[in-house]
């Protein structure tokens, strides 16, 4: 059961105007936990999300229902038109609130709307795929869900956590891949079973969906840097990344690389003289029939989560860079678990299609890395204050726009 306290974070609502929305193009704002090419999701309607309350019913195949009406303003689907008719001990007006009901993140309206114990509920949206992003996989990043959810796309269901009922995951992030197949370029439909023990109960957001740069299955290409190495040079000004890795490297000896899971988890393998290691991997962007994808508006490089301090180069060059490496006397400046977020051109993707990601890692203490996956979102004319902008609200770019020279 999550209890959550939110204080000092700006997730209000913003008002917007039609019922539907799009996978849209926007500047960088805080999404959770990624390395891909990502996108989110950004309104061009009134609202993004809706809400389904069953209260102490689970009622079943509503995900069916949705894309099947293919709206969330028409008659209530027939399932909750049986909860309705059934002998529920519903008083009238939970009876009145058996509606889809629009939703701002985080949703303390589940709880309002449903004090009790034990309760159910559906959330749907709609969204369409930007044509430069056909042909990728997507990450469906729900967060924190409380307990308990079965997650659909387009009628089939692509994760979940916990069990429905009595089950409980209320500490897990819910990232979902959900396959290219899966998905059309208009009017996707995305579904979520929930149901909660107690507490604030539901999608607690705001969820965002993100075009994936790592193919499923990708793994990073991993070294770490012991500390006998004296760097041979300042990293916070090496903005090309074999400058970089002349610095790290200056002893003469190679780096040990060694192959590790995308997202990392392998915090238990950094050891303690070890302060510094380098993350990269290659990926393709290309279109559906081979030929390399071209952006016309800039993207945004989403590195999720950095602990401690970390320098980003796409392609050989330095794109950003999350707090400040140590020098001589200078300690390192770090806030652990900043979001490393980019603008970055048109012009730093490789024009064949394959690109190299690199990121040189240090870490003070403790849990250290990159426990994100690759993703980016692109940026231009959308409603970047819209409440579907995962964490948006509440946090900010870091680091330089563009390529750095």
């Amino acid at each position: 059961m999550y209890s959550h306290d939110d204080g000092g974070l700006n997730l209000q609502p913003s008002s917007i105007d039609k019922t539907r929305f799009k996978i849209g193009i926007g500047r960088a704002h805080r999404v959770f936990a990624s390395i891909f090419l990502t996108f989110s999701i950004c309104a061009d309607g009134r609202e993004l999300w809706r809400f389904l309350p069953c209260f102490g019913k689970e009622v079943r195949g509503i995900e069916r229902h949705i894309v099947t009406d293919g709206s969330f303003d028409s008659r209530l689907p027939l399932q909750a038109e049986r909860l309705l008719a059934m002998d529920s001990g519903l008083n009238e007006a939970q009876r009145r609130n058996v509606r889809w009901h629009p939703v701002s993140f985080p949703h303390r309206e589940f709880m309002a709307l449903m004090p009790a114990r034990r309760v159910f509920g559906w959330y749907g949206c709609e969204f369409d795929v930007p044509r430069e992003l056909s042909g990728m996989d997507v990450l469906a990043d729900l967060g924190i869900i409380d307990d308990s959810d079965e997650t659909f796309v387009n009628g089939t269901q692509i994760g979940g956590m916990g069990r429905i009922p009595e089950g409980s995951a209320w500490q897990s992030d819910r990232l979902y891949r959900i396959s290219s197949e899966l998905l059309k370029r208009e009017r996707n439909y995305l579904a979520v079973h929930v149901w909660s023990l107690w507490g604030l109960g539901g999608i607690v957001g705001p969820p965002v969906l993100k075009a994936a740069l790592a193919p499923a299955g990708a793994e990073w290409h991993l070294a770490f840097v012991k500390d006998t190495v004296t760097l041979a040079s300042d990293l916070n000004q090496a903005t090309p990344v074999k400058d970089a890795l002349a610095s790290i490297a200056n002893d003469g000896k190679p780096l040990d690389w060694r192959k590790a899971s995308i997202p990392w988890k392998g915090f238990a393998a950094w050891r303690d003289d070890e302060h510094y290691a380098v993350f990269k991997f290659t990926f393709e962007l290309k279109n559906e029939d081979g030929s390399p994808k071209r952006f016309p508006r800039p993207m945004v490089m989403d590195a999720g989560p950095v602990f401690d301090v970390a320098a980003f180069y796409l392609n050989g060059w330095r794109v950003g860079l999350v707090g400040r490496f140590p020098h001589e006397e200078e300690p390192a400046f770090t806030e652990a678990a900043q979001w490393a977020r980019f603008a970055v051109p048109p012009d730093a993707w490789s024009a064949d299609g394959r690109n190299e990601l690199v990121a040189v890692v240090y870490r003070e203490r403790g849990v250290g890395g990159l426990p994100g996956m690759p993703a980016g979102s692109a940026a231009g004319e959308v409603a970047w204050d819209s409440p579907c902008l995962a964490g948006a609200c509440g946090g900010a770019a870091h680091g330089a726009a563009g390529r750095e020279t």
